[in-house]
């Protein structure tokens, strides 16, 4: 009896040891398949920071701090069993760094593809995330191809050019424009002026604002103009087959052009004066006029309400 305990223990005792070194084993191996990167730039805290970041396959992920330092974290990881692979992958996708004071460029360069005709000799990808924290005053020109670019916090002019994901933006000031083809472009509680255009997605977009551009031509637009909001120029908001909502707080006044070609026309505002009342066109003016809002869809219905207000509940505040 007590013999078959023993056995059963010295048993139980090498199972253990057998899963410690298979765990061993998968946690070696998932380090081979991956590499981070760190590095720190110090800069000028007195002027603001210009970044230039480039990658052609991977996702971007910014924001601001009150630390005068850019600190920039790249991930590197190779899907792929064979070890021996992976680490040549990895050596061979490049983060090249360069800094002139203030200016900081970053771009990720990946291995050439070798035989691209021939299935046996396809590569697997490398994904590459990048992560960089930067001062709040900085200014941003940042240029994807197949990724996502997601940032929040920062002050200044932002290019964000991205051809297949989606761009994210929140509690960002200053000029900004936001380029994709195809993916979603979210900006949420911006301040100064925004031109953003997608050819296959949604555009949902709050703030207060000077100048405002929304274009999509496959794709929903939702906007929430927030008080204090006042009008520099011409605004555009325009959808070739999608709906339009735009929410005005009380404050908010424009003349304005409202047209669909293939929907209709929702207007939950008071207006002070109207020239063409139709279904498919509205213009005329809010509060005391202004510069021209011209909202158009070709395949959609256009809503106008105000914000926060029974008939339009934010839609924004929600994403």
């Amino acid at each position: 009896m007590e013999a078959k305990y023993k056995m059963k223990r010295i048993y139980s005792i090498l199972c253990m040891i057998l899963f410690c070194l298979i765990s061993l084993c998968f946690s070696l191996a998932a380090q081979e398949k991956a590499e981070t990167l760190e590095k720190i730039f110090s800069i000028d805290g007195s002027q603001p920071v210009f970044l230039e970041f480039k990658d052609v396959d991977g996702n971007l992920k910014f924001s601001g701090s009150e630390v005068n330092l850019v600190q920039v974290k790249v991930k590197k990881e190779v899907d792929t069993r064979d070890l021996k692979r992976a680490g040549r992958l990895l050596r061979e996708t490049e983060i090249e760094f360069s800094q002139n004071g203030n200016s900081i460029s970053i771009e990720v360069k990946y291995p050439k593809i070798r035989g691209v005709f021939f299935w046996f000799r396809d590569y697997e990808r490398v994904k590459v995330s990048t992560e960089i924290v930067l001062p709040l005053k900085s200014n941003l020109h940042c240029t994807l191809v197949d990724g996502s670019v997601s940032g929040e916090k920062v002050q200044g002019e932002m290019n964000l050019k991205t051809v297949d994901g989606t761009i994210r933006l929140t509690d960002a000031e200053g000029t900004i424009q936001a380029k994709t083809v195809d993916g979603r472009i979210i900006l949420k509680n911006i301040k100064g002026k925004v031109d953003a255009a997608t050819t296959d997605g949604d555009i949902t977009f709050s703030g207060r604002i000077k100048a405002l551009s929304l274009e999509t031509t496959d794709g929903d637009i939702t906007a929430e103009i927030a008080p204090q909001s006042q009008m520099e120029a011409d605004w555009l908001v325009k959808t070739t087959d999608g709906d339009v909502d735009f929410y005005t707080a009380p404050d908010f006044s424009a003349d304005f052009l409202l047209q669909t070609d293939d929907g209709h026309i929702d207007c939950h505002l008071p207006l002070t004066f109207t020239e063409t009342i139709s279904e498919k066109k509205l213009s005329g003016k809010i509060g005391q006029g202004g510069y021209l809002l011209k909202i158009k869809t070709g395949g959609g219905t256009i809503s106008l309400g105000k914000l926060f207000s029974p008939e339009f509940p934010s839609a924004v505040s929600h994403e």
